[in-house]
């Protein structure tokens, strides 16, 4: 094989019309971040790439990458299709956010090879029909990392005492946990212990570690509202893939 062609593993984020017959396809890939591609006659019933081309599918690439502009695809090799998702119009909505979320967080062609195999492993968990809510809120908290933002869930922001087992409280300055009897005359987000709690668990933990959790559906929600305030209010994203999952959200 020559050096001009390389093989990668890439998630498609998003497939833009180009011209009459072509496509601009942005892939996050495992081994150079973000890359846009040009598709010469995308639509052809005859291209080995068409089923490698769509949002969502995960596929071995080779192609030729280019540092700067746009990249070129040669052949694939489709690994998941996440067709449970894709038929899915309420698993297809939080799998929208999620690539939009990654979308926002990242410049292109920076390698992020571990929150690659974060996205692969959550994508894989909602399609298997792990509870929707809850593979979000553990996206939504690894990804906050990647906006300079990493709360300690383990200890108080106040006497770094280890919050397991205590009743606790969220406060927006500073960002952080902090135990209830250390509450006193601070602005704490009204948000329940339990909540808390939660993020405390799945922040410590991946995907594919993620087993049978009896949690209750109004505990997930009062930790997805946390997390909304946090991504709304304190890092000022507002994603409209979010904005249309939470209204979808609010029909079941």
């Amino acid at each position: 094989m020559s050096d001009y062609y390389q093989s990668f593993q890439g998630i498609v984020i998003a497939n833009r019309p180009h011209r009459e017959n072509d496509a601009i396809v942005k892939i996050f890939t495992e081994k150079f971040g973000k890359k846009s591609f040009f598709i010469r006659n995308s639509m052809a019933s005859n291209s080995v790439l068409t089923n490698a081309l769509t949002p969502l599918v995960c596929s071995v690439y080779l192609g030729h990458i280019n540092q700067s502009g746009l990249s070129f695809l040669k052949d694939s090799d489709v690994l998941k299709s996440f067709l449970k998702i894709r038929s899915d119009p309420f698993l297809q909505a939080h799998a929208t956010y999620y690539l939009a979320l990654t979308d926002a967080a990242f410049e292109d062609n920076v390698p992020q090879d571990d929150f690659y195999s974060f996205l692969k492993e959550s994508l894989i968990k909602l399609n298997s029909g792990y509870n929707a809510d809850i593979v979000r809120l553990q996206f939504e908290l690894f990804s906050l990392r990647l906006f300079g933002v990493a709360p300690d869930w383990n200890h108080s922001q106040i006497s770094h005492k280890e919050t397991a087992d205590k009743r606790l409280n969220f406060t927006l300055n500073p960002p952080g946990v902090i135990l209830s009897d250390e509450a006193q005359n601070m602005t704490v987000l009204p948000v329940s212990s339990k909540a808390i709690h939660l993020c405390r668990l799945l922040a410590n933990i991946r995907p594919n570690q993620l087993g049978k959790l009896d949690i209750n559906p109004v505990t997930v929600k009062d930790a997805l509202k946390l997390l909304s305030v946090f991504y709304n209010d304190y890092i000022g994203l507002s994603l409209k893939s979010r904005k249309y999952l939470e209204k979808m959200s609010d029909w079941f």
